[in-house]
């Protein structure tokens, strides 16, 4: 019973601590965002994409299906460049399943790819 009462006593003084700090930003108003959500879009045909990596001059990298089905199908490295979907995914890596992990400064890709049968 004791230690219930001294936890209740601990938090309820962080509340009251925490509550100037609260009124004080809400004073301010909301800060604006700073970053962008965009859709990025899918290899053509396909349904599904999702991105790895977003390197500092813009390329992205990651992986989409060529086929509609979402994640169960085939997946492709892809590489978005210029906001254009790119499938890297043959020759360069081959094998029904890859997906790019990230991209150099120099602009090479690494990724993992399943071996062709």
């Amino acid at each position: 019973m004791k230690s219930k009462l001294l936890l209740s006593f601990w938090f309820g003084l962080l509340a009251i601590e925490a509550m100037p700090t609260g009124v004080a930003a809400q004073a301010q108003g909301p800060k604006p965002a700073g970053y962008t959500v965009i859709d990025l879009g899918e290899l053509s045909g396909g349904d599904f994409s999702q991105a790895t990596f977003v390197s500092n001059n813009g390329l992205i990298t990651g992986l989409s299906n060529a086929v509609p089905g979402g994640p169960l199908q085939p997946q492709h490295a892809i590489l978005w460049a210029g906001g254009q979907p790119i499938d890297i995914s043959s020759p360069g890596f081959g094998g029904p399943n890859s997906f790019a992990l990230g991209i150099t400064p120099g602009g090479r890709v690494a990724g993992i790819a399943t071996r062709r049968q």
